[in-house]
This record gives structure tokens, sequence and C-alpha cells, in this order.
């Protein structure tokens, strides 16, 4: 059962840059290599992925980051048999996105922004704390 609750951003805030309508290309450079993941391409394919959002690290309210866990969120719940490859894909994104993409709005206790791995931990626990609560 997927959940109703779903964000979907059409735009990102970067810094110093206009407002971009990222969802169409994240859809295109994220659900397409996740079409075609496999045990046998894991690397190369995850090495993907993580470069693509490895390169929003000027945004400023990580939109990337949020809609790549939402697909492969998405994925792993609709596509069962694949969810140890998707969790697999969670794990090296956790060790290897990159510490400069950030959510300035999501901080930690001492008040200073979570970054990389710990945000992407961070928007998977929250995105699977908002399915299992919807029952």
């Amino acid at each position: 059962m997927i959940s109703a609750i779903r964000r979907v951003p059409t735009r990102t805030q970067q810094k110093g840059v206009a407002d971009v309508d990222t969802s169409g290309i994240v859809d295109q450079k994220v659900r397409f290599p996740l079409n075609e993941l496999t045990a046998e391409n894991f690397n190369s394919i995850s090495d993907r992925i993580i470069a693509w959002v490895n390169k929003s690290e000027n945004e400023t309210d990580a939109g990337t980051l949020t809609e790549v866990t939402e697909l492969i969120f998405e994925r792993a719940i609709d596509e069962t048999l694949w969810s140890k490859i998707y969790a697999w894909l969670c794990r090296k994104m956790a060790e290897m996105i990159s510490p400069k993409v950030q959510d300035d709005g999501t901080k930690n206790a001492k008040g200073k922004p979570i970054t990389g791995g710990q945000l992407f931990r961070k928007y998977l626990l929250t995105r699977c704390r908002q399915d299992f609560e919807c029952g």
C-alpha cells in the first residue's frame, strides 16, 4: 500500500539561481535508471544516481534528494522482490551523499543544518514513518 502523503516538489530553491523546474529532470535522471537496476549493474547505476543527487549541492531545500528518496521508497514498496537491491541503494546513498547537500530548514540539536547521508537517512525515516502512520 502506498501512502497518500506524497511530496512532489516542482521547484527547488537554489542559492543565487532563479527557481528551476526539476521534477521532470529528476524523473528522467533517476526513475529511468531505477528501471534498469539489478545486482549485476548495481554499482554503475547507483553511482549515476548518487552523482545526480550530489549535483544538487547548491539547493537550500534538498528538493532533489527529497524526490529521489520518494522514488526509491515507492519502488521498494511496489517491487518487493527487488527490495534487497533498494536496501543496498539506500545504504550506499547514506554513505556517499555529499555533505554539501543540505536542507536549511532541517536542523540538528545544535541548530546546524543536517547534511549528506544523515539528511538522506532522516528523509527516508520520515517517509517510512508517514507510510506506517497512514496504515
